[in-house]
């Protein structure tokens, strides 16, 4: 496995970044430091009676915000149990109780989730390079686009519901589409419900957790972004360190809350649920062609520090962001130089027509 790299910064807080891509961050790290992540599987939420056991083993533990989810990890919650996992950076799974769920892969691109037993509602945020992929009883769920979507394997009625409340998903081998506000049951060997539409209103407890999890910790992204000490360090990478580990964004931990928050590279990137979040690195998607960022260390507004952080290379430095030539204009970039950033998955604003917006003056 690929080692965890990090880098110490002594100011008021010891601040730790470990950019990790396919490997595990060490189990012994200081919990007192700030980590950066871009790994899936860690839980940062439990309450309730949980369990977990380890692949290869036939031992059930405890389940406690300490622990990260490897491929082949089964949990278990009681009637009073619920969890929360990290995937992709600014995706989430929430599991209800009475329910048993597994990570049958981390990967970040493609994360492969199983629902044994039971509830879940993933809160996806996905560019379209990536995919979350859901294995129940009775049949495979695809998310494909950013959205919340809830998952029911009910083990009584021999059955899978799949809930689109936003985005889109493609269940059973047929790769039948379920779009927003859809709904379809499929019941043990293969028979499939027609899609149809639900009452989006009408939300359980565990429907109304998710949403009350996502406004919490999008409180804490904002307190998290405008951390001068963390944005100070952020600032210090050059911004191949930091894209290359994240397509959106990154994990952050923050040790005085003692959990993750997701900190975005774009300023105008919302939730699934609606949420605008904040970022220190003030790129912004919306005043570039979609498929580019800005580049050439230019300074980009709607960051942390009032709009002072560097947006791209090393600060104070003209140096240019990954696989872009140096242009002769720094400062300036023509569209045949501005680099490639992972295409995302979101809808257009205020009547935009995407693909043809022209880059904002720096």
């Amino acid at each position: 496995m690929k080692r965890a790299r990090e880098l110490h910064v002594g100011s008021l807080f010891l601040l730790a970044v470990a950019l990790v891509c396919g490997a595990v961050i060490a189990s012994a790290q200081n919990r007192s430091e700030y980590v950066i992540s871009a790994k899936a599987g860690q839980i940062n939420f439990v309450s309730g009676s949980i369990t977990v056991r380890r692949e290869g083993t036939s031992a059930w533990r405890t389940l406690t915000v300490e622990d990260r989810l490897e491929a082949g990890d089964r949990v278990k919650t009681g009637s009073n149990g619920r969890f929360e996992v990290l995937l992709n950076p600014g995706s989430f799974v929430r599991v209800g109780e009475s329910s048993e769920f597994e990570l049958s892969s981390s990967s970040v691109a493609h994360p492969q989730l199983k629902v044994v037993a039971g509830s879940i509602v993933v809160e996806a945020s996905i560019d379209a390079e990536q995919s979350i992929e859901i294995a129940t009883p009775q049949t495979g769920v695809t998310l494909v686009r950013s959205g919340i979507y809830r998952i029911n394997a009910l083990a009584a009625a021999n059955a899978t519901e799949v809930f689109v409340r936003k985005g889109r998903a493609l269940v059973g081998s047929s790769a039948v589409v379920v779009k927003a506000g859809k709904t379809i049951t499929v019941r043990g060997g293969g028979a499939t419900s027609e899609v149809a539409k639900f009452e989006g209103k009408n939300k359980d407890a565990l429907d109304l957790w998710s949403r009350e999890r996502a406004s919490t910790l999008l409180e804490n992204n904002r307190k998290l972004a405008r951390n001068r000490d963390l944005n100070r360090a952020l600032a210090s990478f050059n911004s191949d360190d930091l894209f290359r580990y994240g397509r959106l964004g990154l994990w952050v931990y923050n040790p005085t809350l003692r959990c993750y928050w997701f900190l975005p590279f774009y300023s105008d990137l919302t939730s699934p649920y609606g949420f605008g979040y904040y970022s220190p690195f003030g790129y912004s998607y919306y005043s570039y062609p979609v498929g580019y960022r800005p580049g050439n260390g230019a300074v980009a507004g709607g960051g942390g520090n009032g709009g002072a952080v560097v947006g791209g290379g090393n600060p104070g430095s003209n140096s240019p962001m990954p696989s872009q030539p140096a242009s002769s204009n720094p400062g300036m970039n023509s569209p045949s130089e501005m680099p490639r950033a992972p295409r995302m998955d979101m809808p257009d604003r205020g009547g935009m027509q995407r693909g043809i917006e022209r880059p904002r003056d720096q």
